[in-house]
């Protein structure tokens, strides 16, 4: 599967496990790295327009949940107070 498809799939951003699960493999990040289409981190691959919490929970291993995940469903809901709402797992790769 082409990179920037499945990490439109997974929202903007996914880990390295879960990009291998949708079938993209290291030589296409490789390629899509050098040619400046993701920001990438520590075996976590993002798109420029990528959602921030999103990348930032990505980045501490963590899943966002409740009022911080509607944005992703394109649900409503009421104003954020701003905090994030995260699960964290252990040793898993998510999408989203």
């Amino acid at each position: 599967m082409e990179v920037v498809r499945a990490l439109e799939i997974c929202g903007g951003a996914a880990r390295r496990p879960a990009l291998a699960k949708l079938g993209v493999d290291d030589a296409a990040l490789r390629r899509a790295v050098r040619a400046g289409l993701l920001q990438p981190g520590r075996g976590l691959y993002a798109l420029p327009t990528a959602p921030p919490d999103l990348v930032a929970a990505l980045r501490n291993r963590e899943l966002l949940t409740c009022s911080s995940a509607v944005a992703a469903y394109g649900l409503w809901s009421l104003p954020s107070d701003g905090r994030r709402h995260v699960y964290y797992r252990r040793k898993e790769s998510v999408c989203s």
